[in-house]
């Protein structure tokens, strides 16, 4: 399943890299994204090009999960993600992104980028979810691939949105 998801920040690259840089936004952005559930790790390393590796892992309530999908992952989930950025080039950032819910077969890959869009700043996030069933089960029950994977994007975008509104918080208050 493809997926694409925009955020969208009023400040410019520049400005948003270093927010998504910073270890204290970071804590407290999972946190924010995370009401009901424990941030297990959320942490920022810096790499010598300037680039950064965001890393952060927090366990949230099953109740995002439909109740059809909750026996197979218990009362709670693992959520676990981790961003990969390169270095600022021509006024944009690059990054790759994984994403899996610990315990289960779904894994989402793909890219984030930073880029101008006039005094403001767009992050998009461009990937694949892939749930790694044995190819009898994926041939035998096609229709139920399709619902895990709705139900699996869930948290995700969840977290996404909750993040985008954390960062606008952010922005605005951190000057």
């Amino acid at each position: 399943m493809q997926y694409t998801k925009s955020l969208n920040y009023p400040a410019s690259v520049k400005r948003v890299a270093a927010m998504l840089a910073d270890p204290e936004f970071v804590r407290w952005c999972a946190q924010v994204a995370t009401p009901e559930g424990k941030i297990e790790v959320a942490t920022v390393v810096p790499s010598e090009d300037g680039g950064f590796t965001v890393t952060v892992r927090r366990r949230l309530p099953a109740a995002q999960i439909p109740p059809q999908f909750r026996r197979f992952v218990g009362e709670h989930i693992e959520l676990r993600a981790a961003e990969v950025w390169g270095p600022e080039r021509d006024g944009r950032r690059v990054g790759t992104v994984l994403q899996e819910i610990v315990g289960t077969p779904v894994v989402v890959k793909g890219t984030t980028s930073l880029e101008p869009v006039g005094d403001s700043t767009r992050q998009t996030y461009r990937g694949t979810l892939d749930i790694q069933l044995p190819p009898l089960a994926a041939l035998m029950l096609p229709g139920l691939i399709e619902q895990v994977a709705r139900a699996a994007m869930q948290p995700v975008d969840d977290a996404l949105a909750a993040a985008e509104t954390a960062g606008r918080q952010w922005l605005e208050t951190h000057p």
